[in-house]
C-alpha cells in the first residue's frame, strides 16, 4: 500500500502532539516550528534527502502539523506563526520553480502546495462549528485514503483506453462506494464494539 508511509508520519506526531500541548508553551513551540522549517529547508535545498526529510519524517514535516493544531489557539501571536509558515512556504514554492535543481523535487513541491491550499482552508473551516456531517466525512475520507491505490491499479488494467478524466470519475465513484461499504460494515460495528467495551470498564456506584 503506497500511502502506508503517511499513517506513520501520522502516528508519530500523534504520539508526540500530546507532549507538546501538555509541557510546550508559547516559545518552545515557536522554537519546534523553527527547528522543524530548518530542516525541510536544508532538504528543499538538496543538502539532506528531500523525500526523507522533506516529505515523510516528522523532524521536516512538523510544523505543518504544529499549523494545523495552531488554529484552535486564540492569542494573535498563533496567527503570527500561520502566516510565517504559509508566506515562507509561498517563498519557497517560488524559489522552486525558479531553480531545475530545487524544482525536481517532486513531493517538495507537493508539500508546499499542500500548504498553500490547506491553511486558507482551515482558516475558513474553523470558523464553522463541528456537525455530524463533518464527522460522517471525517470518517469516510480514511476509507477513500486505504482504497484509493487500488482501485488506480484496477482503472488501469481494466479500463486502459478510457480517456484520463472519465478515469478519474470512475475511481473517485468506486473509491467513494467502497468507503462507505468499509465504513457501515466495519468500522461502525467496530466503534459500536468500542463504546459498549468502554462502558464495561467503568466501575458501577
Amino acid at each position: 500500500m503506497p500511502q502506508a508511509w503517511s499513517l506513520g508520519l501520522e502516528m508519530t506526531f500523534y504520539l508526540l502532539i500530546p507532549w507538546i500541548i501538555r509541557y510546550f508553551s508559547l516559545p518552545l513551540i515557536t522554537i519546534l516550528i523553527v527547528l522543524s522549517m530548518t530542516v525541510f529547508g536544508a532538504a528543499f535545498s538538496g543538502k539532506i534527502t528531500p523525500d526523507w526529510y522533506g516529505f515523510r519524517l516528522l523532524p521536516g514535516t512538523l510544523f505543518m502539523f504544529l499549523a494545523g493544531s495552531l488554529f484552535y489557539r486564540k492569542e494573535g501571536i498563533y496567527k503570527i506563526l500561520i502566516t510565517f509558515i504559509f508566506v515562507t512556504a509561498g517563498a519557497l514554492l517560488l524559489l522552486a520553480y525558479q531553480h531545475d535543481y530545487i524544482y525536481k523535487f517532486t513531493n517538495i513541491k507537493e508539500a508546499l502546495i499542500g500548504i498553500l491550499i490547506g491553511i486558507p482552508v482551515l482558516g475558513i473551516l474553523s470558523k464553522f462549528r463541528f456537525s455530524a456531517l463533518d464527522e460522517f466525512l471525517g470518517n469516510l475520507s480514511y476509507g477513500i485514503f486505504l482504497n484509493h491505490f487500488m482501485f488506480i491499479y484496477l482503472g488501469d488494467i481494466f479500463f486502459p483506453m478510457v480517456d484520463h478524466y472519465t478515469r478519474v470519475a470512475i475511481v473517485m465513484l468506486a473509491s467513494c462506494l467502497a468507503a462507505l461499504a468499509s465504513y457501515f460494515l466495519v468500522e461502525v460495528p467496530a466503534l459500536r464494539w468500542r463504546h459498549q467495551f468502554r462502558k464495561s470498564l467503568k466501575p458501577a456506584h
